[in-house]
């Protein structure tokens, strides 16, 4: 799960950060390194000094270190710049099609139609429509005018 506060210790390095959570999970060996180059970050520099892009893309890597069957992402595209939304879309779609579940709370429509299959259009905390995207699409014109007359 990828939330908007990450919980990271800035005091640390991004590696640290990673084995602190994925030690608490497994006693296994984990490349670190090479997770973090896939999602161009530094290894050894601390927390303090990254971004706040940087710090999503960590966040998002984190995710990655138990694989689970569904993932929820709150806000990915906060602070990404156009690579990292990039990227991000390309492992949505990777996790797509080794069949996990995937659910994705933004306000960035567009994004996500790109990818989504389905939607939940909430209204002051409540669910005012659950639909599959093409079933919007037919009765709404597009995912955004279903959002709006909802």
């Amino acid at each position: 799960m990828v939330l908007e506060k990450s919980g990271f210790f800035n005091d640390f390095t991004a590696k640290k950060n990673l084995e602190i959570f994925y030690r608490y999970y497994s006693e296994e060996d984990y490349n670190f390194n090479n997770l973090l180059n896939q999602f161009n970050l530094p290894i050894d520099k601390k927390l303090s000094s990254y971004s706040k892009g940087m710090l999503q893309r960590l966040n998002i890597a984190k995710s990655l270190l138990l694989e689970k069957e569904l993932y929820i992402y709150d806000e990915p595209f906060s602070g990404l710049d156009i690579e990292g939304i990039s990227f991000f879309r390309k492992l949505i779609l990777n996790l797509k099609d080794k069949n996990k579940t995937i659910i994705i709370a933004s306000h960035i429509i567009s994004e996500l139609e790109k990818y989504c299959t389905s939607f939940i259009i909430l209204s002051e905390g409540k669910i005012v429509n659950h639909n599959a995207k093409d079933n919007l699409i037919k009765q709404f014109g597009s995912i955004e005018d279903a959002y709006l007359q909802c």
